[in-house]
């Protein structure tokens, strides 16, 4: 069986036979590789902790409201709060679930 260190760019992009040639020849499938050398930024590394900080705050600062309103006796609005950050994680959990 040929190893995938074997393959080189012209096995991978060889064309697919026709009825005018008289060899046949075989289109391999080569699986993409990560490039070389490959390097991570500043950027990409700061990007997802920025956003998972971000989110966390957006948490607080809901939660931190739907409390304020309970605490008023603003029923109507705590409800009110409670399902517009609680329906779309659902909506967002049970299409991650179906994935």
């Amino acid at each position: 069986m040929e190893q995938i260190s074997s393959l080189n760019d012209s096995d991978c992009q060889t064309p697919l036979p026709s009825h005018k040639t008289k060899t046949k020849k075989i289109n391999r499938d080569c699986p993409d590789y990560a490039p070389r050398p490959y390097s991570v930024s500043n950027l990409d590394i700061f990007l997802p902790i920025f956003s998972i900080l971000i989110h966390g705050f957006d948490v607080i600062t809901d939660v931190n409201v739907a409390y304020q309103h309970y605490a008023t006796d603003e029923f109507v609005f705590f409800y009110g709060t409670i399902a517009v950050v609680l329906i779309p994680s659902f909506i967002n959990t049970m299409v991650s679930w179906h994935m």
